[in-house]
C-alpha cells in the first residue's frame, strides 16, 4: 500500500476543502450536526453538481467524472469534515446509482442515472426487515409475477431516507420461502406507487431518518427488475461491499475530537488542560482515529486497483463504528452533566451535538451489518476459519 497521496489527490483536497470554507462563510450553508444523514439542502447538492463532484467515481460514460475511488475517498472525507448536508442525495450516489451501472438495463441506466447525476432523483436501500436484519437471507417480503408486473407485499423497517426518495432499491424474495439468498431479486421502485405506506420512526435522539416502509399489493413493472431474477443477493452484497470504506465515520470522529479539543477544552473548561488524564484520553483516542483512517484508505486503495474488499471492509467498519462509541462515552465524561443538554439549551457545551450524536452511536455497530456479522466475515474470509 502506498501510504503517500499524489499532489494531484493532495490538490484535489486542497480545492475542495476551500469550496466548502467559502460556501460556509458565505452562509450557503450551516454545518449539520454530527448525524449527517438528517440534514439535506437540495441548493448545495445543485452547486456539487456543477462543479463535477456528483457521481465522482462513476464512469465517464455514464455521465461520471471517471475519477479515482481514492479521490471519492478524499471528497467524501472532506464532505464529512465540513459538515456538509449531503442528506438524502448520499444513498443514491453511493449506492444505488452504482448498482445500476453494474447490473442495470440500457434502459435503466437512461432512466435514472441522469437524473442522479444532476441531483434531481433520490433513492433508498430497502433491505432490512422486523425478522430480517444482520441475516437478510431470512427477509421475507414477497414478490409474484402477476399479468406483467411483480406485485410486492411485505414490510422494510429502519429504512434511512425513505420519506425523501422518489424510488428504492427494494431486495424482495421471487423464489420458494426456504431459497434464503438463492430465491432474492433487486427491483427498483418508485415510492409514489399505490399500496406503499412510508410511517416514520423516530430515534432516541429525537430525530427521523429512518423510516418503516410498508408493501401492500404493490404493482411493480417487470423492466423495474435489476439484473437476474433471484439474483439480488450477489448486487446487494457487492454494493455493500464496495459502499464500505467507512471515511465517514473517521471523519466525523474528527469533528467531534476538535470541537472537544478546542471549543471546549480549549475555551470553556480551560481548567481540563492540564488534566493528564484527559490528555491521555484524548491522544488515545486521536491514535485511534489515525488507525481508522488508514483502514478506510486501504478499502479505496484496493477499489482503485481493481480489487474487490471483502474483510477489509469489514474491519474499517467495526473498528470505526466501535470508534464512535468510545469517542461519543469520553466526550460525555469530559462534558459531565452538562453533556445531557440537548441542542437549543444555552448551557449545552458544544452547541449540544454532542448528546445528539452519543445517543445515534447505538446503531452504529447494529447498521450496515452488526459488528458480530463483520468479526465472522473477518474470520472466514481473511483468517480462512471454518463458518
Amino acid at each position: 500500500m502506498d501510504f503517500w497521496f499524489s499532489p494531484q489527490e493532495d490538490n484535489f483536497r486542497q480545492e475542495v476543502r476551500s469550496f466548502f470554507d467559502e460556501e460556509r462563510r458565505n452562509g450557503a450553508y450551516q454545518p449539520a450536526n454530527y448525524t449527517f444523514m438528517e440534514s439535506y439542502s437540495p441548493r448545495l447538492t445543485r452547486r456539487l453538481v456543477d462543479k463535477g463532484w456528483v457521481g465522482l467515481a462513476w464512469p465517464q460514460e455514464y455521465g461520471g467524472a471517471g475519477r479515482s475511488f481514492v479521490d471519492q475517498l478524499i471528497f467524501t472525507e472532506e464532505v464529512m469534515m465540513a459538515g456538509a448536508p449531503v442528506g438524502c442525495h448520499w444513498l443514491a450516489e453511493r449506492q444505488v446509482g452504482p448498482a445500476i451501472i453494474a447490473s442495470g438495463t440500457p434502459q435503466q441506466k437512461q432512466t435514472f442515472l441522469p437524473p442522479i447525476l444532476k441531483g434531481e432523483l433520490t433513492l433508498c436501500m430497502c433491505l432490512a426487515e422486523p425478522e430480517a436484519g444482520s441475516d437478510l437471507a431470512c427477509l421475507q417480503t414477497q414478490a409474484r409475477e402477476v399479468d406483467g408486473n411483480f406485485v410486492v407485499n411485505g414490510q422494510k423497517t429502519l429504512i434511512m431516507g425513505a420519506d425523501k426518495a422518489h424510488y428504492a432499491f427494494v431486495l424482495v424474495r421471487t423464489g420458494a420461502a426456504d431459497s434464503r439468498h438463492k430465491g432474492l431479486s433487486a427491483l427498483l421502485v418508485d415510492l409514489k406507487s399505490p399500496g406503499i405506506t412510508i410511517r416514520p420512526l423516530f430515534s432516541a435522539s429525537g430525530g427521523r431518518s429512518f423510516n418503516d416502509v410498508f408493501f401492500d399489493n404493490v404493482k411493480i413493472p417487470l423492466e423495474n427488475l435489476l439484473g437476474e431474477k433471484n439474483g439480488g443477493w450477489m448486487i446487494a452484497t457487492q454494493q455493500l461491499s464496495l459502499d464500505r470504506s467507512s471515511i465517514e465515520l473517521v471523519a466525523i470522529c474528527e469533528r467531534v475530537l476538535h470541537d472537544l479539543v478546542v471549543e471546549y477544552i480549549g475555551g470553556v473548561r480551560e481548567g481540563l488542560v492540564g488534566d493528564m488524564v484527559v490528555r491521555h484520553r484524548l491522544a488515545e483516542i486521536a491514535i485511534e482515529i489515525e488507525v481508522a483512517r488508514w483502514l478506510s484508505y486501504r478499502v479505496a486503495w484496493m477499489q482503485s486497483r481493481g480489487v474487490i474488499p471483502e474483510n477489509e471492509t469489514s474491519m474499517a467498519k467495526v473498528f470505526g463504528s466501535e470508534l464512535t462509541q468510545r469517542l461519543a462515552n469520553e466526550g460525555m465524561r469530559m462534558l459531565g452533566l452538562l453533556g445531557q443538554l440537548c441542542e437549543g439549551s444555552k448551557l449545552a457545551p458544544v452547541r449540544g451535538w454532542l448528546e445528539n450524536w452519543y445517543i445515534s452511536t447505538l446503531g452504529r455497530t447494529i447498521g450496515s451489518g452488526t459488528s458480530e456479522i463483520q468479526r465472522n466475515i473477518m474470520a472466514q474470509r481473511g483468517l480462512g476459519m471454518p463458518r
